[in-house]
């Protein structure tokens, strides 16, 4: 740093792995530690990062490894929105395809929809939008949001929808004027019922270790449910059995923690972000058609790390 002094975030960051893996070692021989590592010495018995160096996040090859199906839907959709538009506003290659007018408002209407499915993929499906909704600054503050859900029981949520089937005959005219005479057959949902409430448990989860390589860190968190003390599933398979009026049943579940961040952007010493890691500047660079590009910039400077809550549950 600038200065010629360290602040408490600093010593949080220098200081809250090593003390949480070795919590028997005097909190002033880590700091001795800390200080042969500012100095140069590359490690130390209980820092095992050398403190000298620029922290660096996890590289562009194993952010490509790590998000490479997300990175290629992203790239393909990006495409699409590119193509299809650049046919619907490019008169002159719209001649050279030998695209009539018709075809080429087609392609404007394809590449609003490849842009709908674009945006749609982030908000829904990329972790890094959660993420970011997730930024935490400050070691205690990420400490703290990762440490609530290991006092909470989970939760449940079931829904089943009943249906059948039923064929139907319509009438219509075709391009001749002749009647033709079409059966179809639709889904028809009768009912719906859903119900939800709070699991048992006791918490097995380990404590939790930041990872402090790099000065921010996407922390990515699951949850592990052992239902082997438990009668869940067949109280959930008598629910399903005891609510179905109809041929067909479509059922689901879901299992979670209230206050589970399922990914997190955290910020180990506040106000290190750069201006360009910003959730403003993360969803520019989506609305312009650069998020393939902005992800893997940033993902590849930042650390991951996962987190998994495990729980041991009893009866209903």
């Amino acid at each position: 740093r600038d200065q010629n002094y360290i602040t408490v975030h600093d010593m949080y960051f220098l200081l809250a792995s090593a003390h949480l893996k070795f919590p028997h070692v005097p909190v002033d021989a880590l700091v001795y530690e800390a200080v042969l590592g500012i100095l140069g010495r590359r490690t130390t018995a209980h820092i095992d990062r050398d403190l000298s160096q620029e922290d660096k996040g996890i590289g562009f090859r194993n952010a490509c490894r790590l998000h490479c199906p997300s990175y290629v839907v992203s790239l393909i959709l990006q495409g699409a929105v590119l193509a299809c538009l650049a046919v619907f506003l490019i008169g002159s290659l719209c001649e050279a395809l030998g695209v009539g007018e018709d075809d080429r408002n087609n392609f404007g209407w394809a590449a609003l929809v490849a842009y709908i499915i674009y945006l749609s993929h982030l908000a829904c499906c990329v972790r890094l939008s959660r993420a970011f909704h997730n930024q935490t600054e400050g070691m205690q503050a990420v400490m703290e949001l990762m440490d609530m859900p290991r006092n909470e029981n989970p939760t449940y949520s079931w829904s089943v929808t009943n249906y059948h089937y039923e064929t139907r005959t319509r009438t219509e005219r075709d391009s001749n004027g002749r009647e033709v005479t079409k059966t179809e057959t639709e889904r028809v949902v009768t009912s719906s019922f859903s119900t939800s409430g709070v699991i048992p448990s006791t918490d097995c989860t380990p404590s939790f270790v930041p990872q402090t390589q790099a000065r921010q860190t996407q922390i990515d968190t699951s949850l592990d449910l052992d239902f082997s003390r438990s009668n869940y599933y067949d109280r959930y398979s008598y629910w399903c059995f005891f609510h179905r009026y109809d041929l067909h049943q479509d059922c689901t579940r879901s299992e979670s923690l209230p206050s589970q961040a399922t990914s997190c952007l955290a910020v180990w010493l506040p106000g290190s972000t750069p201006c360009w890691m910003s959730h403003a500047s993360y969803w520019l660079a989506n609305i312009f058609l650069m998020s393939f590009f902005y992800r893997w910039f940033l993902q590849a400077r930042v650390g991951r790390q996962q987190y998994t809550y495990s729980k041991v549950c009893y009866d209903l």
